[in-house]
């Protein structure tokens, strides 16, 4: 059974209460080319239906388990340690919903997921590996525990952990004894135990500003760490970490709660640079505007992979081990840790209806009931004349460009709600276009007056350089104009009398030094598909004008950090 759909009605939005994080409305409007007006109407690309924007609301709910934190992916590789029968702890930054929260539960998993273009998305992780886990809050560490045990044996075939899956999906720790205030501050301390040149899965980046910390070093000296001690960077580490899939808490909140389904632009892990000073880390624009105060705060948690295309999940395993850990909980608890589901797929593959059709089929049968969004997907462009620093360089092939693109098509029908696919569309893909004519809804924005020069040499090596123009955290300089490879992202930026020093984030690519009075701007993407992390933000306001429309329904905790 599928919940009922509301009629279509138009929504506007009052300019008024919006305020997107990390940039303010009127850099918004002027970054996107947008009126007050068009940016909050919501226009159609074709002359099909609205986008439906009443709120579709769950069941009524007493105490229950719900996603219960930001920034937690599916692991997307393999990784080992350096050292012979070492040991790695990590300690990761996320944020608890608007909401107390109390007797949370940790999945800790035991595959991957691999973005290959073909064969089966989720992937064995062949070796078996220990994990232990202790959930920071307050700066106390409560240690889990997994069927009564301090430490749980992952990896390996289903079958081996007497699973009806092809692999090991992970397990759910026992509940933690521990009451968690309204948005908190938590880490999520993670231990893994393994042998010489054996491989866990592992996925995401470091960000030390925020305290995240990783450790490698002898099994014995690290794991009293979990108990409390300071937590500090040492030892030969992989530049990835091993944390829980996703966490899940007990509450009497009725606010929505979501399960983003997605590809890399959903994924994200750039938000996560050495320069990051936000704690609750969300990734991508979805959760970052989601996590957003603007509109209210909606906890949620994640499924999708870099390089999902639809067409993966109709490959098995494609969502098999993704999904069983929520399918336990229901059978545990009768309930869903979520109660809408946001599809943001759309990226990859041919992007065709009867492809997304068959996709979004999988996924409602494995939640039949649940009320399913869906959004449009924004530019993508593969060609550029100038490393994507002007609309007019930007060069997309047919396939991508509008009218008549398949990108374009796609779009259409996704906002026209095709055959009544959807219970509710949004069209966030406008929020990363350059405009609404079909010219610049094919490209990305221009930064037009983010741009200038090196007003010193520049070796290439050192991640400071200084500029005539005052770029932002998390914008995307480009170094030369004829190679959109030579780049990085800022992480500070600090006045200098008439110029502005720039620390980049490790990382960056500089193709050798470059003289004063060099060229340097601002670019939305280093690639034609992933958007810099200013664009993140920029593109986050999407989603906190679907949470300001009522999509999800009436949204009441106080999204206020705590005094």
């Amino acid at each position: 059974m599928t919940p009922p759909r509301s009629s279509p009605s138009p929504r506007a939005f009052d300019p008024r209460h919006r305020h997107p994080p990390g940039i303010n409305r009127r850099d918004l409007l002027r970054i996107t080319g947008l009126s007050v007006a068009g940016a909050f109407a919501v226009p159609l690309l074709s002359t099909a239906e609205p986008a439906r924007a009443e709120p579709l609301t769950g069941a009524p709910r007493g105490t229950r388990y719900q996603f219960a934190s930001t920034r937690l992916r599916v692991p997307d590789r393999l990784s080992t340690l350096a050292s012979a029968g070492a040991a790695g702890l990590w300690r990761v930054s996320a944020g608890s919903p608007p909401y107390p929260i109390r007797n949370p539960r940790v999945l800790v998993p035991g595959f991957f997921c691999t973005s290959a273009g073909s064969g089966e998305t989720e992937r064995l992780a062949p070796d078996h590996f220990d994990v232990a886990y202790a959930l920071e809050v307050e700066g106390v560490r409560h240690r889990a525990r997994f069927r009564g045990k301090q430490w749980t044996q992952r990896g390996g075939s289903g079958s081996s952990h007497r699973y009806d899956t092809p692999y090991d999906w992970g397990m759910w720790s026992d509940p933690i004894p521990v009451e968690i205030p309204a948005n908190s501050q938590l880490f999520h301390c993670s231990m893994v135990r393994i042998g010489a040149g054996l491989r866990f899965p592992a996925s995401a980046r470091r960000s030390p500003l925020i305290g995240d910390r990783w450790r490698i070093g002898d099994p014995a000296a690290l794991e009293p760490l979990l108990s409390g001690g300071e937590i500090v960077t040492a030892g030969s580490s992989p530049g990835v970490v091993y944390a829980p899939m996703f966490m899940v808490a007990e509450s009497e909140s009725a606010d929505p709660v979501v399960l983003i389904v997605g590809d890399s632009r959903s994924y994200f892990d750039h938000d996560l640079s050495w320069a990051n000073t936000e704690p609750r880390s969300p990734l991508a624009a979805v959760e970052r505007g989601l996590d957003s105060i603007g509109g209210g705060r909606v906890a949620t948690g994640h499924v999708g992979m870099s390089g999902s295309a639809p067409a993966h999940t109709m490959i098995g395993p494609g969502l098999t081990h993704r999904v069983r850990p929520l399918l336990e909980l229901r059978r545990q608890y009768g309930h869903l840790p979520f109660s809408h589901i946001l599809d943001q797929h759309g990226n990859n593959g041919l992007l065709d209806w009867p492809t997304l059709t068959s996709h979004v089929t999988t996924v409602k049968e494995f939640f039949p009931g649940v009320p399913y969004v869906k959004t449009t997907i924004p530019p993508r462009v593969r060609n550029s004349t100038d490393a994507y620093r002007t609309l007019a360089g930007q060069a997309p092939v047919a396939f991508d460009s509008y009218p008549n693109g398949a990108r374009a098509l796609f779009n259409n029908d996704v906002l026209a709600n095709r055959d009544d696919l959807f219970d509710a569309v949004f069209h966030a893909g406008r929020y990363g276009m350059a405009g609404d004519d079909d010219f610049h809804r094919s490209r990305f924005p221009e930064f037009n007056d983010l741009s200038g020069v090196l007003t010193r040499d520049w070796d290439g090596v050192s991640s400071t350089c200084f500029l005539s123009f005052e770029p932002r955290y998390g914008d995307r300089l480009n170094f030369d104009a004829a190679n959109r490879a030579r780049g990085g992202h800022v992480g500070r930026v600090t006045p200098r009398g008439d110029e502005f020093e720039v620390s980049l984030e490790i990382g960056f690519a500089s193709g050798g030094a470059h003289p004063a009075g060099a060229s340097f701007a601002c670019t939305p993407t280093g690639d034609g598909t992933h958007e810099s992390p200013r664009m993140h933000m920029i593109e986050g306001a999407a989603y906190e004008d679907m949470k300001l429309a009522g999509l999800f329904g009436p949204i009441t905790a106080t999204a206020r950090p705590p005094a």
